[in-house]
């Protein structure tokens, strides 16, 4: 994961990579048959500078992303199917996988409260703005170690040496 700072002088507050070669990398696991996240591709494209934004719209298609790439923070849209259980479960996994994770819901009245670690995350509405996006990363990625990536594999632990994943999924 690059090493990243929020620019909070900027008139519109701009994520980027200390590292120039480096690129953020974002997924939005989000239900693709509906067009409620469509906006918030925009918002993050637009408020992010070089980013790599991994469109992810089903929790399978996420999964299969996390597997194979390495991600810098990762939005779960709590409609995902079956709405809402399938994006709190999705979202529980990536909590214990220990990613960085915005969740996009218009509400946390539908998490359950065995659900209870989702609601201390960050969350924006599918209509966030830039800023709303750059503010809910950069408390997102506030805790974790900029140099730790993140990656889901269903196989095998790995040991601390190597990316975090998460088995048996």
């Amino acid at each position: 994961m690059p090493n990243q700072r929020l620019d909070r002088t900027a008139e519109t507050p701009v994520i980027i990579a200390n590292d120039a070669a480096s690129r953020w990398r974002v997924l939005l696991a989000h239900d693709g048959t509906l067009p409620t996240c469509d906006r918030l591709f925009e918002s993050i494209a637009v408020a992010m500078d070089d980013v790599e934004l991994l469109d992810a719209p089903s929790t399978d298609a996420a999964r299969s992303i996390l597997r194979m790439t390495a991600v810098d923070v990762c939005f779960v849209c709590l409609d995902l199917p079956p709405s809402p259980i399938g994006g709190i479960k999705f979202a529980q996994e990536l909590v214990r996988a220990g990613c960085p994770l915005v969740l996009v819901t218009r509400s946390l009245r539908w998490l359950p409260k065995t659900a209870a670690e989702l609601r201390v995350l960050p969350w924006i509405t599918p209509e966030a703005t830039g800023v709303d996006v750059l503010h809910a990363i950069d408390e997102a990625v506030s805790d974790f170690d900029p140099d730790h990536a993140v990656t889901i594999d269903s196989s095998e632990d790995l040991d601390d040496e190597g990316p975090q994943r998460l088995s048996e999924i």
